[in-house]
């Protein structure tokens, strides 16, 4: 294996990467503790055994608007650059009383997966554990498939490449290397990192560097890395990357494009005549800063700005007043763009948009009669047969809903410590990530039941996000055509025009030239 010597001064470098053998795979190091010996709802596992043909009898025969061969087609869809997705859903009710799950973002490297209940495993099976049983396997094999399609000209290793989980990073490693019957590297790569173990030559090949400071080429690389990837790794690599960053930027992180993804499939998608249609909030993209205050009164007072390239609930702004819209108007941005959608708030205090008012149904009232708004984060990945669902867990927000504002804030709260479900915050000096897990709802006994949801809410939320990835794989292939390895900025460009985020663009570019 070609090797090449470290460029770094000292003797060892503080941050490497490090080989993760077949075989060391262990459940313990690799799933949330709640969910270590949790068991899974029967609802929950019962969903996770349909066949997408079931889900298609099942769906059009409460939906019978829709057209079964057309969603039949989009559910054994092959997407080719987002082939991992995760959505964030909300169980939401109309004022008339109609249910259904709205998409709020989809993720390009979703985490998760070690929220999953291990279902009925015995603790004497726990290192081998089967691997229909495994989400890691199920995942990894789905969207990998035969590792031999992953081979290149590069006479290189495998690796894993991770920001800040490394319980979940780590378990993607050592599952890839079971799959693959050879050593994977483990990397962590931070924006912050002024000396990163990862670096990239002029030809878009990845390195990693070890612990005694050798650098080893790459030739595929597993991507669980979310916030803003794009400067750090090339749009375009000889490396496999898995998901490269064209999905990101095409809406798997950007939401601003996604938006337009899910705009574009709509309109494609008559439902006079398919039925099918991604169930998003009422939404309003490329807003200058000065437009906001007229776009929420128009809303009602009540309205979301984002900005489109946010990560873990930064840069969402939930307005419902006027002293949250002067906070939001006083803070410097450094994206000049945002969106603006409706708010799904209580009953009594959501946006009003042309489709009428959605509020939140809230999970199930505790022993204080307390409900909380909750969001649906649902991962899915594909490979020649279509889509599968790969895992599933919820969050909550941190103070109770009511149907009055006033009653929520009347202790001076915030209206996003009622609504915001993110769990992690991000470290703005130096990436790293903290984590509020006692607001992480796993899909056990227990915790599904709070939700109030039934297995056709979970259906309706698999073919939002199959249809969302579908969207947002459509316009990857816009900016860069199956079989093409180049970036059409332009394209780009007129569809997102915030010239911070084409500057970051043509930056990498350049680097991808030269």
């Amino acid at each position: 294996m070609p090797v090449t010597a470290s460029t770094n001064k000292s003797d060892k470098p503080s941050i490497s990467a490090a080989p993760v053998k077949p075989g060391t795979f262990d459940p313990v190091k690799h799933w949330h503790p709640r969910a270590f010996n949790a068991q899974m709802h029967p609802t929950v596992a019962a969903f996770f055994s349909l066949s997408n043909e079931r889900i298609v009898q099942r769906y059009t025969h409460l939906n019978p608007h829709v057209d079964a061969n057309k969603l039949r087609t989009l559910l054994s869809y092959k997407p080719t650059h987002f082939r991992w997705a995760g959505s964030d859903l909300f169980n939401v009710n109309t004022m008339d009383g109609k249910r259904q799950m709205v998409l709020i973002e989809m993720n390009s490297c979703p985490n998760g997966l070690w929220k999953v209940p291990r279902q009925q495993q015995k603790q004497e099976e726990a290192r081998s554990l089967p691997v229909s049983l495994n989400p890691y396997h199920v995942l990894l094999k789905t969207l990998l498939g035969e590792l031999s399609d992953f081979e290149t000209e590069i006479d290189g290793d495998w690796a894993v490449i991770y920001e800040n989980d490394s319980i979940e990073g780590s378990g993607y490693a050592a599952t890839l290397a079971d799959l693959s019957g050879e050593s994977v590297w483990l990397a962590q790569y931070r924006e912050a990192d002024p000396d990163p173990p990862c670096k990239w030559d002029d030809d878009g090949i990845m390195y990693v560097r070890d612990a005694e400071g050798v650098w080893h080429p790459i030739r595929a690389c597993f991507r669980y890395v979310s916030l803003c990837p794009w400067r750090r790794i090339p749009i375009t690599t000889r490396t496999r990357v898995v998901n490269s960053m064209v999905p990101c930027l095409a809406g798997g992180y950007n939401k601003a494009l996604a938006s337009k993804a899910y705009t574009q499939f709509n309109d494609e998608h008559d439902i006079q005549s398919s039925g099918l249609q991604i169930n998003f909030p009422y939404t309003i993209t490329d807003v200058e800063k000065e437009q906001v205050p007229q776009l929420v009164r128009d809303m009602g007072g009540h309205a979301v700005i984002k900005i489109p390239c946010g990560h873990s609930g930064k840069g969402v702004y939930t307005i419902t007043n006027e002293m949250e819209l002067a906070d939001f108007m006083a803070e410097e941005h450094y994206y000049g763009k945002f969106i603006a959608q409706s708010l799904i708030g209580g009953a009594g205090w959501s946006s009003q948009t042309s489709k009428g008012k959605f509020f939140h149904a809230g999970t199930m009232p505790d022993q204080n009669g307390d409900k909380y708004v909750y969001d649906v984060r649902m991962i899915v990945a594909s490979d020649d047969c279509g889509f599968r669902p790969t895992s599933l867990f919820a969050r909550r927000a941190r103070k109770p809903l009511s149907n009055d504002l006033s009653d929520t804030t009347a202790d001076g709260s915030s209206s996003w410590e009622i609504l915001g479900t993110n769990i992690s915050s991000i470290n703005p000096i130096d990436g790293s990530r903290t984590v509020d897990d006692h607001r992480v709802i796993v899909m056990d006994i227990d915790g599904f039941d709070t939700l109030g949801l039934g297995m056709d809410d979970l259906i309706d939320g698999y073919i939002q996000t199959v249809l969302a990835t579908i969207a947002i794989d459509r316009v990857s292939l816009q900016l860069q055509p199956a079989g093409s390895d180049s970036f059409d900025l332009e394209k780009f460009q007129e569809m997102n025009p915030d010239p911070a985020l084409i500057a970051e663009l043509k930056m990498q570019l350049n680097k991808n030239n030269h």
